[in-house]
């Protein structure tokens, strides 16, 4: 499961208006319309069937106290390995209709609660897209795109998904920031409970993670007594990999 939190430096542009991001996300249908494929609508929390228009102007009317350089909305990218995506339908119809409730009943759920202000998945404001084909060579592989605004929908509190999560302070717990690490482990977690899918060890995020970020220590403890051998190779790889840096060397 590959979850990605954009906007800013990236492709995806978010100061202004969303109507460009809005207006990519369509370049499937028209490839689809032409081969007389079905088509996917936007969607939100409780409704299909939106179009381009309605949503840029609820994303770009959300906006209040905002300055010009702030970000006005970011994008979540939610994209299933072929393995995953295997238990989530046989057909395309199927697997559009898992992806749909996925997002509705798990990820806007999870990315509310990730802010620490008991907020609901009917206090965010998004719309999202469903595209069955990645790639230049149009490779099938069934993802989503979330635009979700920088504001709740009653456009009274800022959320951003990129301000770094604090923890409790002595007076309480602190009522800002997003935990990412907190929220893609609970979207993993949802997904094998909703899918019922068996979960490899050096596929789960909390390992892929210390991979990502080379803490031998914790990886040592996390694969013990463990007798998977990818897991194994993979930490030896990255012990050889710190010791090289050590060196100055390359692998």
């Amino acid at each position: 499961m590959n979850v990605k939190i954009q906007g800013g430096n990236d492709a995806y542009s978010n100061t202004g208006s969303c109507s460009n991001i809005a207006y990519y996300l369509e370049h499937e249908d028209y490839v689809r319309m032409h081969k007389g494929l079905r088509t996917e609508t936007f969607f939100d929390q409780n409704n299909d069937g939106i179009d381009r228009n309605t949503l840029v102007k609820a994303i770009d009317n959300n906006r209040a106290k905002l300055c010009k350089k702030d970000a006005k909305f970011f994008v979540l990218t939610i994209s299933p390995s072929q393995a995953e995506l295997l238990t989530m339908g046989r057909t395309e119809e199927e697997r559009s209709a898992s992806m749909k409730r996925f997002v509705r009943e798990n990820i806007i759920p999870q990315y509310a609660e990730g802010f620490g202000k008991d907020l609901s998945a009917e206090d965010i404001l998004y719309f999202a897209k469903i595209h069955h084909w990645r790639g230049k060579n149009k490779e099938l592989q069934t993802h989503a795109h979330v635009i979700i605004s920088r504001k709740t929908k009653d456009n009274r509190i800022k959320i951003s998904p990129k301000t770094n999560h604090q923890s409790k302070s002595k007076s309480g717990a602190v009522k800002s920031g997003f935990n990412r690490t907190n929220f893609y482990t609970q979207v993993e977690a949802c997904f094998d409970k909703m899918f019922n899918y068996k979960r490899p060890e050096d596929e789960k995020f909390e390992y892929l993670n210390m991979i990502k970020n080379g803490n031998i220590d914790d990886l040592v403890d996390y694969v013990e007594n463990k007798p998977l051998k990818t897991v194994k190779q993979k930490v030896e790889e990255s012990k050889k990999r710190q010791v090289s840096k050590k060196r100055g060397l390359k692998l």
